[in-house]
């Protein structure tokens, strides 16, 4: 036992001595701790640091951070264990990065892209100097090939998860702490201190700062706004900006999720939709939200305990230091800044007809350099002011930025713009019949058409492409030119409207024919010539002159005669008959089919006179007159012949008609189908004569398909079909059944077990009893047992000899090895050789977690417990912990009246001596006497700072700290 408290007590040498100006969850271990003197107790002056080196990044290339470095320190602390160097403005997380080149053994390097900082460190403490060389070999650099802003980087001295922001000189630091409410945060944040500075719940007032403490920050927690005063106005209630007005803070946010900032800071980062009030009127504290919940970093309201679980529950706290009254500035951090040079601004030019241009570019560092080509390319000028040389056409050029040889990686496009000087290139003339106004249009090389009556000077008439003239009873010419970005066509172009009579007809002369032929049809203009068309409106002129032959016509037809004049042509047409008497035609014929011996009742139509009935195609006597004919009973297909008369004309050739007489399919063999498992199937019949029609059902039913085959739709159970026979209007006296069978396959699930690393077999089981077997083993029975890790199959097969092949995947859990454990106060790691997601925790073997981690453990022997969660296997070790309470309070009122040592009476020779903050002996506790009511000699003690220091036993070993005594 007592071996063990020395080990555990080097564990706690990462708790360090400090003065009261570093932060109250921070201490720095020495390299070799010192015995305290009993006359004093030196207080530490914090380090300084000062470095140079603002630069102008050049894109692709790792570039150092600083120029030089002098950091001094107090000789009473000639080493530390960490720096943090973190990009606090302009971070481009995935693109933006820090690193360490050069060697440097003692150091180890690592880098958060969530919070833009590379972590310095050494675990047991090395000089300042070495860190000073290791500053100036971290280098910075950005995957972008165009980087644009500025990055600013804080260098911090500082101990724990502290960042640091150039712009306002302040520190933000988050601390973890569940489940803690608002006030407690808000109290909790102002009880720590940062090397003298205070610590307040932050207060966001720009974006740098809200994405250093939010969006890079660690972890999600509580901020210092509050609403909680007037419903609905956001202030700061913490920090400087809590001290103004009275103390009532400064306001920075009016409504809810469709509010507005407000002056002086005008700036708020509140999450989609928020602030909402979604549990009521009681939302009134303000919160970072959880990762992954909306925009990174961006805020939301919370009730004062937040959630009890989830995404909404408190997991802690962002606490500021700096700016509040009387506070001097720290030196503990240093910043340098890198500028990413750009054109930030380019003006193109524009020119009409081939000429030079003059573009114009501005960089925000180093000379604009012009270029013919996005990459690459001809180096033409340089210079914020750059002349082309003559150009014919539109062309870019490029504008760069160099900074001591270093380039830009994007290069800015910039316009010559070379406008043509327009032409008329086309133009379309119009006329009119009669008076009235018309319209004329034309088109241009480029820009825009002005319209004028005459040939050389004046004022335009219109713009466009299109111009529509005054009322004009004659032709007139008007003249067009063009304009583009100010270029004017060198000579306008003449254009003409037209003015036209309009003609009529004045004689027609029809004609009239009998039986099929050509007619002539005859009219006269008033002027002009006459077209004839065959539509009263609209068509193609069949011909033109007075005189027109018609081709050669069946039925009488009335065609049009138009007069045209110059393309004016008369208000309608005229109608000019040619009058066919027709020859009658057969138009219909109504063939008829019965299923048995019989007469049978046949139909015709003709165009127009009586039909005839005959048994022949040609001579013989009619048999019949009329629309119907009904034969004489017939035993076979008959055909009979029609035509018609009219006017003394007969139809040209009979017609015949055929009255069928059709044999009774009926169905001769068919193939019904099976398959394992649901699918389609293809099932066949045959019939005597005709086609098979497949139904689903016996009778009526839906007709499902046409042929010899069908093949079903995707099946899950059994089904019947039924076939029927048809010969024209013959079916099959009754409809055959086909079936199609589907056996079940069976039912399998895939599944993984778990075998435990000790166990030397597992059983596996397939799950379906009184079936038959195959496992990729070989074997063939229901369960097998396996010893090896793996994926294993079996094919399970059924009466109907369906089969289905089921998958097992059997994996192996190791017995967990607990390989150290850390006890930081009263919280406690528990560490394993090799961690794996199916473990949990425990420190009383009663509760479980996932995490590894404990807090407020109580001092004292405690056990740590390791299972794996199918109880296959678990590990425990014993440990003790000590807890140096931070204050009490020995106001006689029964409550935290005595300062003690959690966990001393594990360690029988333990001794804690007490000094005042002079170095001054005040006395001394052991096992025995471990309490102190904070009285020297029977005397109470003002309230103080006091120092301690804890020796375990005679190896030498101490622990030194401080606590507070208050009254």
């Amino acid at each position: 036992m007592k071996k063990f408290g020395l080990l555990f007590f080097f564990a706690l040498l990462s708790l360090t001595y400090s003065s009261t100006g570093f932060a109250s969850n921070t201490e720095k271990t020495k390299p070799k701790l010192k015995k305290i003197k009993k006359s004093t107790i030196a207080a530490i002056i914090p380090p300084t640091i000062t470095v140079t080196g603002n630069q102008i990044y050049c894109p692709g290339i790792q570039q150092k951070i600083v120029e030089t470095v002098i950091i001094t320190n107090d000789p009473l602390e000639p080493t530390t264990k960490s720096v943090t160097i973190q990009i606090a403005s302009g971070y481009v997380i995935a693109q933006d990065l820090l690193s360490l080149i050069g060697s440097h053994p003692n150091i180890t390097s690592s880098w958060s892209s969530l919070e833009g900082k590379l972590t310095l460190s050494n675990p047991t403490g090395i000089p300042y100097s070495d860190f000073e060389a290791a500053i100036k070999d971290v280098v910075y650099s950005s995957s972008s090939l165009s980087p644009t802003g500025n990055r600013a980087f804080s260098i911090n001295l500082g101990l724990g998860n502290v960042s640091y922001l150039p712009s306002n000189g302040h520190f933000y630091e988050y601390v973890p702490a569940l489940g803690i409410s608002w006030i407690d945060a808000r109290n909790a944040a102002s009880a720590r201190n940062y090397y003298g500075l205070q610590g307040y719940l932050a207060t966001l007032t720009a974006a740098d700062e809200a994405q250093l403490a939010g969006t890079q920050a660690p972890g999600a927690g509580w901020i210092g706004g509050s609403d909680s005063e007037i419903e609905g106005t956001w202030k700061w209630v913490t920090g400087p900006e809590g001290l103004a007005n009275g103390g009532t803070g400064i306001t920075f946010w009016i409504g809810q999720a469709n509010g507005t900032t407000t002056a002086s800071f005008n700036f708020a980062f509140w999450n989609n939709g928020e602030p909402n009030q979604s549990n009521g009127t009681n939302e009134d504290y303000a919160h970072i939200t959880a990762p992954g919940v909306g925009i990174p970093g961006s805020w939301n309201d919370l009730i004062l305990t937040g959630d009890p679980s989830g995404n909404y529950q408190p997991k802690g706290y962002i606490v500021e230091y700096g700016g509040l009254p009387g506070e001097a500035p720290l030196q503990t951090s240093a910043s340098t800044k890198m500028t990413m040079i750009n054109i930030v601004g380019s003006t193109g030019s524009s020119r009409c007809g081939p000429a030079s241009s003059t573009l114009q570019a501005v960089a925000n560092g180093g000379t604009v350099q012009w270029y013919d080509s996005p990459t690459n390319g001809t180096l033409f000028a340089t210079g914020t002011s750059f002349t082309t040389p003559i150009l014919n056409t539109t062309t870019t050029f490029y504008a760069a930025t160099n900074a001591n040889g270093c380039t830009t990686g994007a290069r800015t496009p910039v316009i010559a713009t070379i406008s043509p000087i327009p032409t008329i290139t086309a133009t379309v003339p119009a006329q009119r019949c009669d008076s009235g106004s018309i319209q004329l249009s034309a088109t241009a090389s480029a820009g825009t058409i002005n319209w004028y009556a005459a040939s050389t000077g004046g004022t335009p008439l219109a713009s466009g492409n299109t111009f529509t003239t005054p009322t004009l009873s004659n032709s007139t010419t008007y003249y067009i030119d063009a304009t583009n970005n100010g270029c004017v066509s060198s000579s306008r172009t003449a254009i003409t409207a037209t003015v036209t009579a309009t003609p009529t007809i004045t004689t027609t002369t029809p004609a009239t024919k009998c039986g099929s032929g050509s007619v002539t049809l005859q009219a006269t203009a008033s002027v002009g010539t006459v077209s004839w068309y065959s539509s009263p409106t609209g068509g193609t002129a069949l011909a033109n002159g007075t005189s027109f032959t018609t081709p050669t016509l069946t039925s009488t037809t009335t065609y049009y005669a138009e007069g045209n004049n110059a393309n004016c042509t008369t208000a309608t047409r005229t109608a000019v008959s040619a009058t066919i008497i027709p020859t009658p035609l057969i138009t219909t014929t109504t063939p008829a089919a019965q299923c048995q011996a019989g007469p049978v009742t046949l139909m015709a139509t003709a165009s127009v006179g009586t039909i005839n009935w005959y048994t022949t195609a040609t001579g013989g006597t009619a048999i019949a007159t009329g629309n119907t004919f009904t034969t004489p009973s017939l035993s076979s297909t008959t055909t009979y012949y029609v035509d018609a008369t009219a006017n003394n004309c007969t139809t040209l050739a009979r017609t015949a008609v055929t009255a069928t007489i059709d044999s009774i399919p009926t169905i001769v063999s068919t193939s019904p189908s099976s398959s394992c498992g649901p699918g389609t199937a293809t099932i066949t019949a045959t019939s005597s004569v005709g086609i098979i029609n497949w139904y689903d059902a016996p009778n009526n039913g839906r007709l499902l398909a046409t042929g010899n085959s069908f093949t079903s739709p995707f099946l899950n159970q059994t089904t019947t079909y039924y076939a029927e026979a048809v010969n024209n209007s013959c079916t099959s006296a009754s409809r055959t059944v086909v079936e199609v069978r589907i056996f079940p396959l069976p039912p399998t699930t895939s599944e993984e077990v778990v075998k435990c690393q000790q166990d030397n077999s597992l059983l596996l089981d397939a799950g379906l009893p009184n079936l038959s077997y195959l496992w990729s083993t070989g074997e063939t029975t229901q369960k097998i047992t396996v010893s090896a890790i793996g994926t294993y199959t079996v094919t399970i097969t059924n009466s109907d000899n369906c089969t289905s092949e089921k998958t097992i995947v059997v994996t192996e859990h190791e017995v967990p090895v607990i390989s150290s454990i850390d006890v930081n106060d009263s919280t406690v790691t528990i560490n394993l050789s090799q961690s794996q997601d199916y473990y949990e925790f425990s420190i009383n073997g009663i509760d479980y977690q996932k995490a590894n981690i404990f807090y407020n453990v109580p001092g004292g022997t405690q056990t740590a417990y390791v299972r794996e969660v199918n109880l296959c296997s678990s590990a425990s070790e014993t440990f003790i912990a000590i807890v140096v309470p931070k204050y009490f309070t020995p106001n006689n009122d029964t409550y935290n009246d005595y300062w003690q040592v959690d966990g001393l009476l594990e360690f029988p020779t333990a001794k804690v001596s007490i000094y005042n903050r002079y170095g001054k002996l005040i006395g001394i506790l052991t096992p025995k006497n471990p309490k102190w009511n904070g009285t020297f000699n029977g005397s109470p003690l003002p309230a103080d700072d006091y120092w301690y220091v804890l020796k375990i036993d005679d190896s030498g070993l101490e622990k030194k700290g401080h606590f507070s005594l208050k009254r």
